[in-house]
């Protein structure tokens, strides 16, 4: 036998392995979504193996369309995919929990998950998950047997060296890295037969807060990503056709990862609680993407998913309104840490009144690519046609719709006369779902129209953000928009929310999320009484002059009606008053506001530090040069224990517990398949789902005559 192969007996569901899989499941008495997909995957790996080939043609027949992606995916929790490079099987997660506990605009949120090693073999797991694009994440507890390892923050090169010394000794150890702003990966070397696996990461955010309501969004999976160029990926292994592996594409070769997308009972479910802290009760609670029960307490607010667990094919969004009378126009967090003082300021702009109406030059760009089939194109045509229909007579506007390609509708912007708008309408309810996200296209297309003196240019931008080349996308938005403004909608149940914010940012704009069709007019009617009042421009804060101040960012983007402005500052002292000014539609505009700043909130310097690194990356992005900052964004990031592009969280154990001479198997993961991505899911930026359904009837068919034979040998 060559040492690339091994006997089957060695992995489990074979033989007596089989007894320690059903003694973990007894244990853990996990839910019922969770108990099907277990008995799915034992009746796979059954010893009378025709049986489980059967199962898997069948696999192969009813979910053709798993979704083989061809570039950059940005992936959702899953199950751990354990086995040989050329055997692998599935470990489905026992369970995952997130909490998240709110107090005013902060959220500390923990996230578990929980695992079993079935097998008789010594494993190393590797998974991705996504995250909020502003969490500062800073802690790391893996849970190994009765073992639990603390995370310590470290340049990524430096935690990458200690681990593979670590996984190379027969040491347990973790690493968890930033792949992207809103994609992190962990590694576990040395998982032990048969152990269970708890992994607690923890992360700060500030909510988003937008027309008097707070949101929390909770990631828990994300659209595969398209990249131009990058059209190949390579498919291996008994279950490559049934599990879908997909290729990341990353910034270097040693960031690659290979991962499949599972979905129906192999899906992985979430425990999911909101607190809601306060000394009064929020109003209006509602989620648009699960069903909630609510429980009022005397100081707080408990939010559960209905049925105690949550589908993993889409993120979690809850909102509410703070109670009558709560939310100040001017708020400041404070936290003091070693010697400094750090503040959080939240201020709310007056609604700026317009001195003159201009008319509108305004462009409308619809993402039609392969990644948008189902729910999200229905909602990105009734998003546009919402769009259409606030024209006035005397705006211009065009459409632009792109997926691999870019077409408009109009040579150049027209007038909104009733033809015009008819016809836009009709070529809008065509459109139709396929091809890659090719979005640069589009981009130039919209912001390198000729200009239109006396119209105010707005561009509203409709995707769901399924693009791997986001840092030249927002280099070309900053190098080509001109007097433009850009604003982004993003769509679908799980959007690349980081980039669709980012474009915004970028642009001068503002963002809004749509995640059902039945929010849309209400959500785009909100974006476009924004988009017809000004902007409060050039918007400052004069600090006491007797205080040093390192703020961020240090320039504040454009605020629109109803948005808040957000600034982390590290200051000498703290000030007792703050004065703010800005350029609104009828002039210079001032206020100054006594400060009552609420002292020891927690976290509020690591949030600082996040956005001064995420302030100094947008600079790298805006120069050409990704890495122009990376020395200052290590630092910053190493002084305040933060995971960045440049530095990892590493957890490792001193003391070997592999015996020498045991080999380590492989592990990988498996993403849940976002929802609503109806067949063939990712038509070109997928694998042909009818090659797989021709496939699947072909082995079907197979293995029916295999088994009558077989039978028929049996009884003669």
């Amino acid at each position: 036998m060559s040492r690339n192969t091994r006997s089957i007996s060695n992995f489990p569901y074979a033989s007596g392995s089989q007894n320690r899989w059903r003694r973990h499941l007894r244990q853990y008495q996990p839910d019922l979504g969770q108990r099907l997909s277990r008995a799915r995957l034992v009746y796979l790996r059954r010893h009378d193996a025709r049986w489980g080939w059967l199962a898997l043609c069948l696999f192969l027949f009813l979910q053709p369309d798993a979704g083989l992606a061809q570039n950059l995916n940005n992936p959702g929790a899953g199950t751990l995919l354990l086995g040989s490079q050329d055997n692998p099987f599935i470990a489905p997660a026992v369970s995952h929990e997130m909490t998240a506990t709110v107090s005013g605009p902060l959220a500390r949120v923990e996230v578990t998950q929980h695992f079993i090693n079935p097998s008789d073999e010594w494993v190393e797991g590797r998974y991705l998950f996504p995250l909020p694009d502003g969490a500062a994440v800073d802690r790391l507890l893996i849970t190994i047997g009765e073992r639990t390892i603390e995370g310590q923050i470290k340049e990524k090169q430096t935690a990458r060296r200690e681990y593979q010394k670590a996984r190379s000794e027969g040491r347990r150890a973790g690493v968890v890295e930033q792949k992207r702003a809103n994609l992190f990966s962990l590694a576990l070397a040395n998982i032990g037969p048969g152990e269970e696996i708890t992994v607690r990461l923890s992360y700060l955010e500030t909510l988003d807060y937008r027309d008097g309501e707070y949101s929390i969004r909770l990631p828990m999976t994300v659209m595969p990503r398209f990249t131009p160029a990058a059209n190949t990926v390579d498919l291996s292994g008994p279950l490559a056709a049934s599990l879908s592996p997909i290729s990341f594409v990353f910034d270097t070769q040693e960031d690659r990862l290979d991962t499949p997308y599972v979905s129906g009972l192999l899906a992985s479910t979430a425990n999911i609680e909101i607190r809601l802290l306060g000394d009064r009760w929020p109003q209006e609670i509602s989620s648009s993407s699960h069903v909630l029960n609510i429980d009022r307490r005397a100081s707080e607010v408990s939010v559960l998913v209905d049925g105690g667990f949550a589908a993993m094919d889409r993120d979690f969004e809850l909102s509410w309104q703070p109670a009558s009378g709560v939310q100040p126009d001017l708020l400041m967090l404070t936290e003091k840490r070693q010697g400094k003082n750090y503040a959080l300021l939240m201020f709310l702009p007056p609604s700026v009144e317009q001195v003159q109406v201009l008319p509108r030059e305004l462009i409308i760009v619809i993402d039609t690519s392969g990644s948008m089939h189902g729910e999200s194109i229905q909602q990105a045509r009734a998003a546009v046609d919402r769009a259409l229909q606030s024209l006035a007579p005397g705006d211009l506007f065009n459409l632009i719709q792109f997926n691999t390609n870019a077409e408009a509708l109009f040579p150049a912007a027209v007038l909104a006369d009733p033809d015009n708008v008819a016809r836009a309408r009709r070529y809008t309810q065509e459109l139709i779902a396929d091809g890659g996200t090719n979005m640069a296209p589009a981009l130039e297309i919209a912001l390198g129209a000729r200009d239109n003196p006396g119209y105010l240019r707005q561009v509203v931008f409709i995707t769901d953000g399924a693009v791997g080349n986001e840092a030249q996308l927002l280099a070309q938005i900053e190098k080509e928009l001109g007097d433009s403004r850009l604003f982004t909608v993003g769509i679908g149940p799980a959007p690349n929310s980081w980039f669709m914010k980012k474009a915004a940012r970028f642009g001068r704009g503002t963002h809004t999320y749509i995640d059902n069709v039945s929010k849309v007019g209400e959500k785009m009617a909100a974006l476009l009484a924004r988009l017809e009042k000004p902007a409060l421009k050039n918007v400052r804060i004069h600090w006491p002059a007797d205080i040093g101040v390192e703020q961020w960012p240090e320039k504040i983007p454009d605020l629109y009606a109803g948005e808040p402005m957000i600034v982390s500052a590290k200051l000498s002292r703290l000030p007792d008053h703050v004065l703010i000014s800005g350029d609104g539609g009828a002039g210079y505009w001032a206020m100054e506001k006594p400060v009552n700043a609420k002292q020891d909130a927690p976290g509020v310097a690591a949030l600082w530090a996040r956005h001064k690194i995420e302030s100094l990356q947008d600079q790298a992005i805006a120069s050409g040069d990704r890495d122009a900052a990376r020395a200052e964004i290590t630092s910053v990031a190493l002084e305040h224990g933060l995971i960045s592009r440049y530095t990892s969280l590493l957890a490792v154990e001193s003391t070997p517990v592999r015996p020498a001479g045991n080999r380590l198997a492989s592990l990988q993961i498996a993403n849940v398949r976002p929802r609503n991505l109806a067949s063939p899911g990712f038509p070109n930026t997928a694998t042909p789902a009818a090659l797989w359904l021709w496939a699947g009837i072909a082995l079907l068919l197979l293995g029916t005559t295999w088994l009558t034979l077989d039978k028929r040998r049996v009884i003669a």
